[in-house]
């Protein structure tokens, strides 16, 4: 707005500021021309100060009442303050003394804007890119008002307007990145970013956010080779290598993604995420040891970074190191209070290190709150049956199926400790409901009750039900 590209003497500029602040903040008084306060107005404008701009609009107001190009700067600024009806007056003022000023519709189309019309934006905003000097950068600016007003598909139409004029500008590159994500259009923006490198082969900004279009759609070959491109272009773009290795991570190729990760530290300091990562990878690789020392690593640059110690104390716990394990979940927990994901990890850990009354009351937190799941149940019921009674499992059980009616993961767990505790009839129904809603997972009660599947009613109910299950008519597409 305001011919915001025209060339400021910028040292001149910062004089004008300097000496209005002296005005305001000491009392001492300055007298500005017009063009000089509208520069001070528009420098605050651009710095998103509205304390200072609000105090440069009320000088301005008071020495120049009538000037247009005062009254349209009062007008952005009630429209930043969201006071439309004041603005709009405004506006109408300005429209009558001088009805041909482009300025009056980008106003127009920020007034819609924040009042929720788009459609009515659209248009003016339409009318004001057809009369300004600096098409780029009006796109730019109505893009980012539809964006901030979720307005995605507007925001787009106009980012690509924008670059459209000015394709060596990356900023429009990666708007759309965001609002592309935004209305999950993964496929149009790789369309969108393949049509622009074929004419901008060049442009390092299309190339990454292509990678990232095609990581969230889980072409992760596709998006190894656009960061290939990216690395080509600028060997030093660190976050590039970053996400390379987030793809082979993707794909299961970890040593690969280790590898990436840490080339990133060539051209940027080492962070506690990145070692995060390069643990997790380790983690996957059964390579417990080198996933402590990443997470070691990540924790020195962020000791309060809760998710690196939970995981820690999890490869802790494969070492078997059950001490280290528990004291390390117990620190994330001291930085995510009551994280019922944390207590949960606690309890598995506390179960594997014979600490049962422990475990047991951490199974129990979990299931008070909102944040059960079946999983909870069948461990913290494991735990009991194995540890002091089959029938007290099966109160938990029955407990669980209270929430959770049709988890056929509870009710082939429960038929198992009925099986074993003696109590057939009980058993074989569950078993053949537990059937009917998934029968593919009948072998879960063989952990439980090893000679289940061996028994002849068991055997007739499997039977049974399968055939029924192949004479239902299947659903077409």
């Amino acid at each position: 707005m305001f011919d915001e590209e025209d060339d400021f003497d910028f040292y001149e500029i910062y004089q004008l500021v300097s000496k209005f602040e002296e005005m305001i903040d000491k009392d001492v008084y300055h007298f500005f021309d017009v063009g000089e306060i509208e520069d001070i107005i528009d420098y605050y404008f651009q710095e998103n100060n509205t304390v200072r701009a609000k105090q440069a609009v009320n000088y301005a107001m008071d020495h120049y009442p009538d000037y247009t190009g005062i009254l349209l700067r009062k007008a952005y600024l009630l429209i930043s303050e969201n006071k439309l009806d004041q603005a709009k007056r405004i506006i109408l003022e300005i429209e009558f003394i001088e009805p041909d000023n482009s300025e009056i519709f980008m106003a127009k189309g920020l007034i819609y804007s924040r009042e929720k019309m788009p459609e009515k934006a659209d248009i003016e905003f339409g009318k004001a890119i057809k009369e300004t000097k600096f098409l780029a950068e009006t796109c730019l600016d109505i893009g980012f008002e539809f964006e901030n007003q979720n307005n995605f598909e507007f925001a787009i139409k106009y980012f690509k307007k924008a670059l459209s004029n000015k394709p060596e500008d990356d900023t429009p590159i990666y708007e759309l990145a965001f609002c592309f994500e935004s209305l999950n259009q993964y496929d149009e923006a790789i369309q969108f970013y393949t049509e622009f490198l074929d004419k901008h082969p060049y442009s390092l900004a299309a190339w990454f956010n292509l990678g990232l279009m095609y990581n969230a759609v889980e072409l992760y070959e596709k998006a190894i080779e656009a960061y290939d491109f990216v690395i080509a272009i600028d060997e030093t773009f660190a976050i590039s290598y970053f996400n390379k290795a987030h793809s082979y991570a993707n794909m299961g190729m970890y040593l690969e993604a280790i590898n990436f990760y840490r080339q990133t530290f060539l051209y940027e300091k080492p962070d506690a995420i990145t070692y995060f990562y390069i643990g997790d990878c380790y983690q996957k690789l059964n390579n417990h040891t080198d996933a402590v020392k990443s997470f070691l690593k990540s924790l020195e640059f962020d000791s309060g970074f809760a998710d690196a110690w939970l995981v820690m104390g999890v490869s802790y716990g494969q070492l078997g190191n059950h001490h280290d394990a528990i004291r390390s979940v117990e620190k994330a927990l001291s930085i995510e209070k009551n994280n019922m994901d944390y207590i949960y990890v606690l309890a598995g850990i506390l179960a594997k290190a014979n600490r049962i009354k422990e475990a047991e009351n951490a199974y129990k937190k979990i299931i008070s709150s909102s944040s059960v799941n079946p999983e909870v149940y069948l461990d913290y019921a494991r735990l009991v049956e194995e540890n002091r009674s089959t029938k007290e499992a099966i109160k938990i059980l029955h407990e669980a199926l209270l929430k959770f009616p049709d988890n056929p993961l509870l009710l082939f767990r429960l038929s198992a400790y009925n099986f074993i505790a003696g109590m057939k009839k009980e058993a074989l129904l569950l078993f053949e409901n537990a059937l009917h809603l998934d029968y593919d997972s009948y072998a879960k009660v063989v952990p439980y009750a090893p000679n289940m599947l061996e028994d002849t009613e068991v055997i007739n109910i499997l039977e049974n039900v399968g055939n029924e299950i192949q004479k239902k008519p299947r659903k077409r597409n």
